[in-house]
């Protein structure tokens, strides 16, 4: 029978303090899906992206003529090319990029039957048939404006010896590994390595088996595919590394005529490159942002629930329950709100929030599906690290109580002694406030402890809502230069999510802490009310000290969340603090004060049920 009352006695703590459990429940949820998925989603969206990689024989190095010291890439180089131990397999072709009726146009004349690297893979219409039809690439925004069957006109290139004004048909749509971005390309002429290239509007490839003789013989090899044998996984330093010992090597073979491109050059492996490292970066800052202001909340909840459980645990102390059992019910009440916070964090973690960050990666690359996302290594860690710290926090808490006498906890404790603040010494200032205020000004300054950890609270909330609005503000760059319009879509994205959770958390904090202000206070509440004050006016007096604190502890929160930010941004590379707007800064103030009027909001209901006859009520 002792198991099952004692049970009934968890179950009962949880009931009349739902509201900390339901909060405590809330904030770890909050924290661990945010940290579970950023941690995870680096490498599961890398695996996805590079699927392309994996599937295709994509070449390692891309060797192409410069048009001073070389027009074309003959047999004989192929040939000392092929025969170095290293090189696995090798193609010749022949390309180029053409203005076209006012485009910018590249033409791929390719064996699209036989060529094994980097092979252009038919995902609508077929393959050509015959020297007038074309199949036109996907990965080109322009692209959106051609369809199958349409026709497409050259004006004087290769295609006929004795005519102009050459007709094609586009027979098929093709996705080529090399170009995995929808980021257009630049045009390879005299602009492309200036800060103002010129961008393709398409890329076609003809198929050489359908070009006639004459025209196909004096087509000369342009560019040459070369791969290594025993390559390691892209985006890892040894494949770096291999990758560029293995450039220097086809370099030194065939001297400096010609120009040597690695994936490092290709703009959609490097791109993703960058864009998944500024997301591994963020993901290792913003989850601990979010644990740390977890933490003190959960600090905040479990001692104030135990500090008002004080003369319970008399009761529970003097009727000869042990230390242990007492200590193992808060255990409980601590085990279960922060298990149950940290199973549904990484729940949502791992199979809600995933989608929005994949919607954000594909509006810049061609992702291959929704990776399936197994576990996160550091939502686990975290988790449980949480749990550890709430058990931590809860049997500190408790033990250093049970250290009192049976006798001396069935007293309330003493409250502390009232003192002049700083403000009570400028007497201009203290003179000309209202009662009301002067005592809320006490009361702030009083207890330290919990003015510390409340700003602390809110200057994490304001800085995470800073974070995201400072990246939304980095975007606006980014939309006029069309190598990064679809990053700012993705990037805005991202800032959207974090500045909802950012709010959420701030919400939830102001919330917990103005709760368990109430709840420390409902005699006094009570008595304001026997006085005549109206249920508006004893919320006002009841959240006066908290909204003060909010105020102030956002103004500090701002300068420490811009160094903050500056430090993030040094690392991002394509955000930088100086893009980051005024009013960015106003809006993250004025959401942080907001979150403490639309807690105090939340709570007027709980205000107003407060009964009158509390204030009859002896506090022993």
């Amino acid at each position: 029978m002792v198991r099952p009352v004692y049970l009934k006695t968890v179950a009962l703590t949880i009931k009349s303090k739902f509201v900390r459990f339901l909060v405590n429940v809330l904030i770890v949820m909050l924290s661990l899906a945010i940290a579970s998925v950023l941690g995870v989603l680096p490498y599961s969206f890398k695996d996805s992206y590079l699927v392309n990689f994996y599937n295709y024989e994509t070449p390692d190095i891309i060797m192409k003529v410069d048009g001073k010291n070389s027009t074309k890439i003959d047999e004989e180089t192929v040939d000392r090319i092929q025969g170095l131990e290293q090189v696995d397999k090798t193609y010749a072709f022949f390309t180029m990029d053409v203005l076209n009726r006012g485009k910018y146009e590249r033409l791929y004349f390719m064996d699209l039957y036989k060529n094994e690297i980097a092979t252009p893979k038919i995902i609508a219409g077929r393959l050509p048939k015959n020297y007038k039809e074309i199949l036109i690439n996907k990965n080109v925004d322009n692209n959106a404006n051609y369809k199958i069957g349409e026709k497409i006109i050259f004006d004087e290139y290769l295609f006929d010896l004795n005519q102009k004004n050459k007709e094609f048909t586009i027979v098929g749509i093709v996705d080529n590994p090399l170009y995995c971005t929808t980021h257009p390309e630049i045009a390879m002429n005299e602009k492309a390595e200036t800060e103002n290239p010129d961008y393709l509007d398409s890329i076609f490839y003809i198929s050489l088996e359908t070009v006639p003789g004459i025209i196909a013989s004096q087509l000369p090899n342009t560019d040459l595919y070369i791969t290594m044998k025993n390559k390691p996984n892209y985006m890892t330093s040894e494949y770096d590394n291999r990758s560029a010992e293995f450039g220097k090597l086809i370099s030194d073979t065939c001297g400096a005529n010609y120009r040597y491109l690695s994936l490092a050059q290709n703009y959609s492996y490097t791109s993703f490159y960058v864009f998944n490292k500024n997301i591994n970066t963020i993901s290792v800052i913003f989850p601990l942002l979010f644990v740390i202001v977890c933490a003190l909340v959960v600090y905040l909840i479990t001692t104030r629930l135990i500090a008002d459980e004080r003369s319970m645990i008399a009761c529970e102390y003097s009727l000869g329950a042990s230390k242990k059992r007492i200590i193992s019910k808060y255990l409980c009440f601590s085990f279960i709100s922060t298990t149950i916070g940290v199973l549904l964090g990484y729940f949502l973690g791992l199979n809600v929030i995933p989608g929005i960050f994949y919607r954000s990666y594909s509006l810049i690359y061609d992702m291959n599906g929704m990776p399936n996302i197994i576990y996160s290594p550091m939502g686990i860690i975290l988790g449980a690290v949480m749990i550890v710290v709430s058990f931590l926090v809860t049997y500190i808490s408790v033990a250093n109580l049970l250290k009192e006498t049976p006798a001396s906890l069935m007293q309330p404790k003493a409250p502390k002694a009232g003192k002049k603040i700083w403000l009570e010494h400028i007497g201009f200032i203290w003179k000309r406030l209202s009662f009301s205020l002067k005592s809320s000004m006490r009361n702030i300054f009083r207890n330290k402890k919990n003015l510390i950890l409340t700003s602390l609270s809110v200057i994490g909330s304001i800085i995470l809502i800073l974070i995201g609005f400072g990246l939304n503000d980095t975007t606006a760059r980014m939309v006029n230069d069309p190598t990064y319009k679809n990053v700012a879509g993705s990037i805005g994205l991202i800032s959207t999510v974090i500045i909802l959770f950012g709010l959420a958390m701030s919400i939830l904090v102001i919330y917990a802490l103005a709760s368990m202000n109430i709840d420390d206070r409902v005699r006094e509440i009570a008595v304001l009310k026997v006085l005549g004050y109206r249920n508006t006016e004893s919320a006002m007096y009841a959240c006066r000290e908290l909204f003060f604190i909010t105020v102030v502890a956002a103004i500090i929160g701002l300068p420490i969340a811009t160094l903050i930010i500056a430090l993030i941004f040094s690392s991002l590379k394509f955000a930088r603090i100086e893009d980051v707007k005024w009013y960015s800064y106003v809006a993250s103030y004025v959401i942080t004060v907001s979150s403490s009027i639309i807690s105090s909001l939340m709570l007027y209901p709980k205000i107003k049920k407060i009964d009158f006859n509390i204030s009859l009520k002896s506090v022993e």
